[in-house]
Formats: C-alpha cells, sequence, structure tokens
C-alpha cells in the first residue's frame, strides 16, 4: 500500500486542501509546524502525515470530506 493512500489526509488531499487556501507548501509547514520539505514529501505521496499531523491537519483544514466538496466547485 502506498503511503499516499494512508490515513484521513493523502498527498492528493493535502495538496487540494493547500492549494484551496492559497497557500503555499512553506506557509503550511509554518502553520503546521513542520519543514516546508515534510509537505513537499507528503503531497509526492512518499510517506504520509503522522497522526498527530493528521489531526493538526484536520484542525487546520476542518475535515477532508468537506474540504474535498469545498474545492470541487471551484
Amino acid at each position: 500500500m502506498s503511503a499516499e493512500k494512508l490515513g484521513p489526509w493523502d498527498a492528493e488531499s493535502i495538496r487540494r486542501a493547500r492549494k484551496a487556501r492559497g497557500l503555499t507548501q512553506a506557509e503550511l509547514a509554518d502553520g503546521l509546524g513542520c519543514r516546508q520539505q515534510t509537505i513537499s514529501e507528503w503531497e509526492l505521496g512518499m510517506y504520509g502525515p503522522k497522526n498527530a499531523y493528521q489531526k493538526l491537519l484536520t484542525m487546520f483544514f476542518g475535515d477532508r470530506k468537506s474540504t474535498r466538496l469545498n474545492s470541487s466547485h471551484t
């Protein structure tokens, strides 16, 4: 199973949520307290965010389902 499919926040959902908010990878990293390289690796599907970051992503963006619905209307 690829890292892109692990957990509620996968590579594509992170990328879409970030772009829907108009954030750069560096801005998202600052908001989550991690490095820009980490965001890049998540978005490339190299590995997924650990549980603590899964929770932070949900707090930062809201749940993945509503983020996906909102980004599909743009």
